[in-house]
């Protein structure tokens, strides 16, 4: 699933809360993502596991099976180390926030 919307939509809200009913971690580009995940969970009164730096990857756990990444393309261009001017992906599993009020899809 792709959690889509504009800027300060409930994206980040809407993936602590699954990660969190889901007991998954939540994968972050930096520390400093890190630390406003955590931050905001702990605000929404969210027991949420503590989320996870780029830097700390490979994940080397047995126990962590799949993860939910924040600002996919953040973590896309640390990655690959250059911008990303276009990608694709399957709209049929794309949960879109705010377009409701708006009256578009």
């Amino acid at each position: 699933m792709i959690i889509c919307g504009g800027r300060r939509s409930g994206k980040t809200t809407k993936l602590i809360k699954y990660a969190s009913e889901n007991g998954l971690y939540i994968v972050c580009a930096d520390k400093k993502r890190v630390k406003i995940i955590a931050d905001q969970a702990k605000e929404m009164g969210v027991d949420l596991r503590y989320p996870i730096c780029l830097s700390e990857l490979p994940l080397r756990s047995r126990f962590i099976k799949k993860v939910c990444i924040d600002d996919v393309h953040d973590i896309l261009e640390r990655i690959i180390g250059v911008p990303v001017d276009v990608m694709t992906i399957n709209d049929t599993d794309i949960l879109k926030l705010g377009y409701e009020e708006l009256g578009t899809k």
